[in-house]
């Protein structure tokens, strides 16, 4: 189920702050900016970005995960006051910036994009037509679409999501994981082209989204997390990285 934008606003305007606090854990931020590189630089195999639209932004901190990356970032949400943090604290005039905008409502002023980013987001959106049009009317031909997604292969992690979702009030009720194949098949019968999938990470995805004080020793346990992370995905089949927290689908328009 999808809550209505307003209420998703509303949710998220209220919940904003909490969130907000684990990106400033040294240690979380660490983590997902570990993550953010290897799905959006590294395993596309890309030294530059280009002019970067990044859909569900939230407080803008992938601009800085991705800082050196980019030509031009561009972040839109419809949460007010996470568009409002992320312009008080990364907006750069003609490079960086951040608007309040739904997805689904076309704003042809934004213009095309090198790279279009969903980090993490796709699963609390509805499929609408208007979702996925808006998409293509942003996009070139050779625009490259990158949707990040935890998925519902791990049964184990699907637990944990299911007790987070009982005990964790910014956790809502909207979410839907999806099975990466199942997924694929959507984008293809949306006009996509799915050129690849990629999974990774056991440990960072899920401790990136926690904060456990003393700071300085959760710091220590991040950066073991990102070796390990590092290590079962050099030397694991792709069979059981199937079973990761997280994967990234790559895309273009056909």
């Amino acid at each position: 189920m999808n809550l209505s934008e307003q209420n998703q606003r509303d949710h998220y305007n209220n919940n904003f702050d909490t969130e907000n606090y684990k990106h400033k854990n040294y240690g979380s931020y660490l983590m997902r900016k570990e993550i953010s590189q290897n799905f959006f630089i590294k395993f596309p195999q890309k030294s530059t970005l280009g002019r970067v639209l990044e859909i569900g932004c939230n407080n803008g901190m992938l601009s800085q995960y991705l800082k050196g990356f980019y030509d031009s970032f561009c972040g839109i949400d419809i949460a007010d006051k996470a568009i409002d943090f992320a312009n008080k604290s990364f907006a750069i005039e003609d490079k960086v910036e951040f608007k309040k905008l739904n997805i689904c409502t076309n704003d042809s002023s934004l213009g095309k994009f090198d790279t279009i980013i969903f980090n993490s987001s796709l699963h609390h959106m509805p499929f609408t037509n208007e979702l996925f049009q808006n998409i293509h009317s942003y996009s070139n031909t050779d625009t490259l679409i990158i949707f990040l997604e935890p998925h519902s292969n791990n049964k184990f992690f699907q637990i944990a999501r299911f007790i987070r979702a009982k005990i964790d009030k910014s956790f809502t009720e909207d979410q839907n994981f999806f099975v990466p194949e199942k997924l694929n098949l959507k984008l293809n019968n949306y006009g996509f082209k799915v050129l690849k999938n990629e999974y990774y990470g056991f440990l960072t995805p899920a401790f990136s989204e926690v904060s456990f004080p003393p700071e300085f020793v959760f710091r220590q346990f991040a950066k073991i997390f990102i070796i390990i992370d590092k290590f079962l995905y050099k030397f694991l089949p792709k069979g059981v990285l199937k079973f990761s927290w997280k994967y990234g689908t790559y895309c273009k328009i056909k």
